[in-house]
């Protein structure tokens, strides 16, 4: 097996930011607003303000449908850095 990591999302060119949407809570009536952008340093950078108003309560970015070519036994790595609060990250599977 090949060991050597590969990266699965980069932050570089013109159209890095098309890979990626934002989903927020007015989905289902809620207001609160999230936004990213890929920043000079080449990573990308998620805001926003949650609000519970219209039961709501998150906000998201996430890429659009893409095949990964990961196979079982494969391990990700995410590098973050949060601002204390609790995120989590979501992956997605296609059963056979």
């Amino acid at each position: 097996a090949d060991d050597k990591p590969r990266v699965l999302f980069e932050f570089t060119g013109a159209d890095a930011a098309k890979e990626w949407q934002m989903v927020n809570d007015g989905v289902m009536g809620g207001v609160s607003e999230g936004t990213f952008k890929i920043t000079d340093q080449k990573t990308l950078e998620f805001s926003g303000t949650l609000s519970l108003e219209n039961n709501g309560g998150f906000a998201s970015v996430r890429t659009k449908a893409k095949k990964l070519g990961l196979e079982k036994g494969d391990t990700l790595v995410a590098r973050v850095r949060g601002d204390g609060r609790v995120y989590s990250m979501n992956l997605y599977l296609n059963k056979p």
